[in-house]
């Protein structure tokens, strides 16, 4: 777990590069990613064969890290505001990556990701419970229905059923005693202004269920998970602008890419089984030959889960799996950002420009003047994601744009090419006007004249 926590994780950056969908490869290098994804395979086999046999060996009992819940109860601020993300199918490198993105351009590091563990099964109703409670030791598990049996999981403070989204947001507003405010999701948070502490409360709670959405979908490990990642990135900036100054991340499980060859796939345990999946079954007297005998957590009930990779023989189709207990799925990141209590954006300026000469212009932008100190960058700013536009001033329409870019208190300038937007059309020596706007809330931060100096034809 140490291993994979510390730069282990790094192999499944790689390895989600080699399952994305890339029809424009060179033919001749289509065998040789198909031999890395094959590599890429064997190589989480072989890990978590070896962790399976340490589980079997010493009992899942003893793996010695907090479940996230518990670890939020540590960090959370007694008395400043505090935002919690909280994330479905979050894997350890994927939580590692938001922090990277966060990171950069910062005057100091902002982020600290701290390892906490799913429950077994790793699954979204009883994962969720466990990244919200403070004290594991609360929280009931039990299968309810006949004929076929689904979880309810309660906490000894409330009634509410924790594995429905609804349920687990009203026992956090009575649990913390929230405003109405204070339980939102990602998609208001990037369509609306962040509702301030003073509006929503000193505590906030965001929900995003993206990766896991999509992962079933099958759609995760072809298109990959940067825009997702960037999504997240953006939320957490702006929660922060909105006065949040510690913000975490927190997650209910993660998960693996895996097509079982037919020598992985195993028979069911034998017993009294009142709940399975491909990658673990749950009831009591379960007996398997090979798979991993652990108790459920907060219940009388057991769990077997398969070793490594391998799958039970029972339903499902598309190759995204958790619930079972590979490094990917129980080992789960709790990232805690913290900034200065008032902190500033870093200032983005215009190197001057007079002419626009090309249907892909570029122009410099730097960060602006007294963002540093005589022993470096000021600890109270914050670099900013900005993009630049092009626009007609008289009609409002915009004729080029950038991608996003983050400015840097002690960067270099920035080189930024823009796109010409699509089936505008523009005469030569129109007076155009070049924008500086922030990525997040569109604010104006820097703008010059020019001159079109080219024709913009619609068969350009």
């Amino acid at each position: 777990m140490n291993w994979f926590t510390t730069g282990g994780w790094e192999v499944d950056r790689h390895g989600e590069r080699l399952f994305r969908d890339d029809a424009g490869l060179p033919g001749g290098l289509q065998g040789v990613r198909a031999r890395l994804r094959r590599a890429y395979l064997r190589h989480i086999d072989r890990c978590n064969a070896a962790f399976s046999e340490l589980l079997h060996q010493h009992g899942i009992e003893t793996i010695d890290l907090p479940f996230a819940g518990e670890l939020l109860a540590k960090v959370r601020p007694a008395k400043e505001p505090f935002a919690v993300l909280v994330l479905d199918a979050c894997r350890f490198d994927l939580g590692c990556r938001i922090a990277e993105a966060l990171d950069g351009g910062e005057p100091s590091r902002r982020s600290e990701v701290q390892a906490a563990r799913a429950p077994l099964p790793s699954i979204t109703p009883l994962g969720m419970p466990f990244a919200l409670a403070d004290d594991a030791s609360h929280i009931r598990i039990e299968l309810v229905g006949e004929p076929s049996a689904r979880w309810r999981v309660t906490s000894h403070d409330a009634t509410q059923d924790l594995t429905l989204a609804e349920g687990r947001r009203e026992w956090l507003r009575k649990r913390f005693k929230l405003k109405p405010g204070a339980t939102t999701d990602v998609k208001t948070i990037l369509e609306a202004s962040p509702s301030t502490p003073r509006e929503a409360g000193r505590l906030l709670f965001v929900f995003g269920d993206e990766f896991d959405t999509q992962g079933h979908d099958g759609e995760l490990k072809f298109s990959g998970a940067d825009e997702h990642i960037e999504r997240y990135v953006r939320v957490v900036r702006r929660i922060r602008d909105a006065g949040y100054s510690t913000v975490a991340i927190v997650t209910d499980h993660g998960f693996i890419h895996w097509d079982p060859d037919h020598d992985e796939v195993e028979s069911l345990p034998t017993g009294d089984i009142l709940w399975r999946s491909r990658r673990a079954v749950v009831g009591r007297g379960l007996k398997h030959p090979t798979a991993i005998a652990a108790p459920v957590a907060g219940s009388d009930l057991e769990c077997r889960v398969p070793r490594s990779i391998n799958a039970f023989r029972t339903y499902g189709g598309i190759g995204f799996f958790h619930g079972g207990a590979t490094l990917q799925e129980l080992i789960t990141p709790v990232i805690i950002f913290r900034w200065p209590k008032k902190t500033e954006k870093v200032a983005a300026v215009l190197t001057p420009i007079s002419e626009i000469t090309s249907l892909t212009p570029r122009v410099e932008v730097r960060a602006g003047i007294s963002q540093t100190t005589m022993f470096g960058a000021d600890a109270k700013m914050t670099g900013r994601q900005i993009i630049v536009k092009i626009v007609e001033p008289a009609s409002g329409r915009r004729l080029f744009r950038s991608q996003s870019h983050k400015v840097e208190a002690e960067g270099q300038p920035l080189t930024v090419t823009l796109e010409r937007e699509p089936n505008e059309t523009c005469s030569r020596g129109t007076r155009l006007q070049v924008e500086v706007r922030d990525a997040d809330n569109d604010e104006l931060l820097d703008r010059c004249d020019v001159e079109l100096k080219v024709d913009l034809e619609e068969w350009d």
